[in-house]
């Protein structure tokens, strides 16, 4: 996927305040990933979190500011999706 691309780039190397961006920003995306995983296991079980939907949109959301616009671009369609599906659902 686009979003594991993006982390196994992020993990080269660098100066250290680069290294330490870097680390930041893989760990906000592996949280992202979490967040997926739950969530895909719920819709296959029929139980759709609104608390994880709202999580994973504020994570999104707050996931910094993001030197690749790709991943940037990942992001926001990822909290877009997630408030789409919040909306949805009355909230």
């Amino acid at each position: 996927s686009a979003l594991l691309s993006a982390l196994i780039a992020l993990q080269a190397g660098g100066a250290p305040d680069e290294r330490a961006r870097r680390a930041q920003t893989v760990e906000a995306a592996k949280n992202l990933l979490d967040l997926l995983e739950g969530l895909r296991e719920g819709y296959l079980d029929g139980q759709l979190s609104l608390a994880r939907l709202d999580r994973l949109a504020r994570a999104a959301e707050e996931s910094g500011p993001v030197a690749d616009p790709a991943l940037a671009e990942i992001y926001a369609q990822i909290s877009l999706r997630a408030r789409v599906e919040l909306a949805k659902l009355g909230r």
